[in-house]
């Protein structure tokens, strides 16, 4: 993949991303508004913003990945969901360490901005593999 190539799809990945964050932070002012604790509210809007990613990330950003017949888009589906766990252990984190010092929404965007780089590179590597040449 050129470096242009991979530019654009880094920037389809961060406009995703752009939704996928107000979903999540969506779901978290919602849930902080009806009493829930920040810890809970922070992990349920990242869910939420997940599965918009999946579907998105799948029709939009890397649609030059290989093409999965059912067994493939199962597999895909698990690396997704693990690479998914993975972005929640380091929004956690860093939620909880930033929480510690700013407000929520803050502690929140930290979070968010953190899982970005890691997501995209785990995402791009492992779930969204770009199509093998053919010969």
């Amino acid at each position: 993949m050129t470096r242009l190539a991979s530019l654009r799809t880094f920037m389809r990945y961060a406009g995703v991303g752009i939704a996928n964050t107000a979903v999540d932070f969506a779901v978290f002012a919602l849930l902080l508004e009806v009493g829930m604790a920040a810890g809970f509210a922070n992990a349920l809007g990242f869910m939420a913003g997940a599965i918009n990613s999946y579907v998105c990330n799948t029709l939009f950003t890397f649609r030059d990945a290989e093409i999965v017949d059912a067994n493939g888009q199962m597999r895909r589906m698990a690396a997704f969901a693990a690479v998914t766990l993975i972005g929640l252990a380091v929004s956690a984190i860093v939620f909880a360490v930033f929480h510690v010092l700013v407000a929520d929404y803050l502690a929140k965007m930290a979070a968010t901005l953190a899982v970005l780089s890691v997501g995209y590179l785990l995402n791009r590597t492992l779930v969204f593999a770009p199509r093998r040449a053919s010969c």
